[in-house]
């Protein structure tokens, strides 16, 4: 996505840091494009246990 999107990756030691960076870059880079977050996704509290 930070190819597609032309955003330099972080490239610091921490790589949880570097992962929360990059994440934060792109969801600035989409806002400020015009993409507008309106609908928060539904999150299920309880997890189904297997496939059926």
């Amino acid at each position: 996505m930070l190819e597609y999107l032309g955003i330099t990756p972080y490239t610091g030691e921490n790589f949880y840091a570097g992962e929360a960076m990059d994440m934060a870059s792109v969801i600035q880079r989409i806002i400020s494009d015009g993409f507008r977050l309106e609908l928060p996704e539904t999150i299920d509290l309880i997890l189904e246990t297997g496939i059926w």
